[in-house]
């Protein structure tokens, strides 16, 4: 069946019975308009924004949430409803990247910053060894190890690949998937993160 061939609310109530392939159909509907929106902030915001696909994927789950939260009973148009979703999760997401940006560069140590006595920050970073990293990271590695491992193994490869700075076509040509399914993946593991984290994951 063609998207073009059903309108939202009947997608909606077939979502609501659980079936998948409508959820499918639905966003194969949306995403033009997903992507406007996108391009639209990218380019408003470019001189914040890395990657215009982590900003699409922010759309997505924006749409994501507008199907899970839309009440059937109310009159309201569901064209209307998402696009407020999606734009409000694009505004988040460049509003939490530019905090982020913006508190790395504060907290930016000087390489004369002593650590301890007699002991530089450039004397650490430095050696051969892990000292630095283990002692700013160490938390964070861990959770990121503990994270990887409750996923799929595909997930777990996407999620790698992401965090060490692949782009979304570069992945879905690294494991032969379509760039689309990326997409889709990389939603799934953000809301995972969320979940677990109570935090955005911003990669």
């Amino acid at each position: 069946m063609n998207y073009k061939d059903i309108n939202d609310y009947e997608l909606l109530y077939l979502i609501e019975e659980q079936d998948d392939h409508y959820r499918d159909l639905l966003f194969e509907k949306y995403y033009p308009v997903v992507s406007n929106l996108s391009y639209k902030y990218f380019y408003q915001y470019k001189n914040i924004l890395d990657e215009y696909d982590d900003l699409y994927q922010e759309g997505i789950i924006g749409l994501n949430y507008a199907v899970n939260k839309f009440d059937l009973q109310k009159d309201v148009s569901f064209y209307s409803y998402a696009i407020l979703c999606i734009e409000s999760k694009l505004k988040d997401y460049i509003r939490k990247l530019s905090r982020n940006k913006n508190l790395m560069m504060k907290s930016a140590l000087s390489l004369s910053y002593e650590i301890g006595e007699n002991i530089l920050l450039e004397d650490v970073i430095a050696t051969d060894n892990n000292t630095f990293c283990s002692l700013v990271l160490e938390d964070q590695y861990h959770f990121l190890i503990h994270f990887k491992n409750m996923l799929s193994l595909k997930e777990s490869f996407i999620f790698e690949l992401r965090f060490n700075g692949f782009s979304y076509e570069e992945i879905a040509k690294l494991l032969d998937i379509k760039k689309a399914n990326i997409y889709s993946y990389i939603r799934q593991i953000k809301i995972k993160f969320k979940n677990i984290n109570d935090v955005d994951c911003l990669f």
